[in-house]
C-alpha cells in the first residue's frame, strides 16, 4: 500500500484561525537583503541531524495567487527568517517572532507584513506548518529539511478539471535527491546521442485545493512506452524532473532542457484512488506527452470520475 500523508485542514486549529486571529503583526514589509537568500543559500552540515538549518518547499494561498516557493532559515546562520518568491520573481520576508527565552523552541512564529506561518518542528524530519495566512487570504505550505549533502528543490504547476474550471488547484513536485540519467539529444547533436544529466527525483506530490492539502509521499517506477526510444532513456525509471537548465554537450554545444517524467502514477485523495501522468519536454520542443510519448496539450489525471489537466507554472 503507497505510503500518503494527506494533510487535512479539518485539524481545528488550523481551519478555525482566520488571518486577523494571528496576534503578531509586521506592519513594514521585510528587508529582503537582511534574511536568506534562497539562490545561495546552503545548508550548514552541522545541522544536517538537527531541527535547525534550512527548510524548503511549497506555499499556496487558498485564492492562488500567492503560489510559490518558501524556504525557512532556522538558525542557520544563527538568524531565523523566511522568504516566499512567487510569481515573476516577486519576494516576501519573514521575521521570527517568538524571539524570548520562554518560547517553545519546536514552535517557531514567522511573520511578514500581511504574512505569517508557525513552523513546528517537533519532529523536524516531517515538519508541519500551521495557521499560513497572506494578504488576508488563508493558505498551505509544505516543507522539508534540507541538508549539506541534499538540496530540496520545488517545482510547480496547476491543476484544472476538463468540464469544470471552477475545480482547479496546486500542483507541485519536492525532491530532495538526485540521480543521473542518459536524455536524448536532438540536432545538432548526432542521430542516437545521449547525454548524462543529473535530474532531481521526485520525493513527494503536493496538491493542494479550497484550503486542504494532500502529499503522496510515494512514486511508483514506471518503463517509458515503445514510442519512447528518442525521448527518455529505456528500462525502468524513477520519476523525475531536471529544472530549467542548461547543459554543455560534449563540450561543443549549449542546450537548454527542463525534463520531466512520471508516468503511469497512482496516489489516494479522500479514500479514493487518483491516476496521474506528468511528462514535459523542453528537448523535444516543449512538449507535454503521454506515457507512449505522444504529444498532447498537457499532463493528465482523473479522480472520483472528474478528470483534466496539468501544466507548469
Amino acid at each position: 500500500m503507497k505510503k500518503v500523508l494527506v494533510l487535512n485542514l479539518a485539524l481545528a486549529i488550523f481551519i478555525g484561525c482566520s488571518p486577523e486571529q494571528n496576534d503578531t503583526v509586521v506592519s513594514e514589509a521585510v528587508d529582503l537583503t537582511q534574511i536568506i537568500n534562497p539562490d545561495t543559500a546552503k545548508a550548514a552540515p552541522q545541522f544536517d541531524a538537527t531541527s535547525n538549518g534550512i527548510y524548503k518547499g511549497v506555499f499556496a494561498s487558498d485564492d492562488m495567487l500567492y503560489h510559490g516557493v518558501l524556504t525557512i532559515n532556522l538558525g542557520n546562520d544563527a538568524k531565523y527568517n523566511a522568504v516566499l518568491e512567487y510569481g515573476d520573481h516577486q519576494r516576501v520576508g519573514f521575521i521570527r517572532t517568538n524571539n524570548t527565552v520562554s518560547s517553545v523552541t519546536n514552535q517557531i512564529e514567522f511573520r511578514g507584513a500581511g504574512t505569517g506561518f508557525s513552523l513546528n518542528v517537533s519532529d523536524f524530519e516531517n515538519p508541519i506548518i500551521e495557521n499560513a495566512y497572506i494578504n488576508n487570504q488563508n493558505a498551505q505550505a509544505r516543507v522539508l529539511k534540507e541538508t549539506s549533502q541534499n538540496k530540496v528543490v520545488a517545482s510547480l504547476g496547476t491543476f484544472v478539471d476538463s468540464s469544470d474550471s471552477s475545480f482547479t488547484g496546486t500542483w507541485d513536485f519536492l525532491s530532495t535527491n538526485t540521480q543521473v540519467i542518459n536524455v536524448p539529444l536532438p540536432a545538432p547533436a548526432p542521430p542516437g546521442s545521449f547525454e548524462a544529466v543529473t535530474v532531481h527525483v521526485i520525493s513527494e506530490l503536493v496538491v493542494t485545493k479550497n484550503g486542504t492539502m494532500f502529499t503522496d509521499t510515494t512514486m511508483e517506477q514506471f518503463t517509458p512506452g515503445a514510442g519512447c526510444g528518442t525521448t527518455l532513456p529505456s528500462g525502468s525509471q524513477v520519476p523525475f524532473f531536471s529544472g530549467d537548465v542548461t547543459i554543455l554537450v560534449g563540450g561543443i554545444f549549449s542546450v537548454e532542457i527542463n525534463e520531466y517524467a512520471a508516468s503511469t502514477q497512482t496516489s489516494t485523495w479522500l479514500g479514493e484512488i487518483a491516476t496521474w501522468d506528468f511528462n514535459f519536454s523542453k528537448i523535444q520542443g516543449g512538449v507535454y506527452y503521454n506515457s507512449n510519448c505522444v504529444a498532447q496539450d498537457a499532463g493528465t489525471w482523473s479522480w472520483k470520475g472528474r478528470s483534466g489537466t496539468v501544466t507548469l507554472n
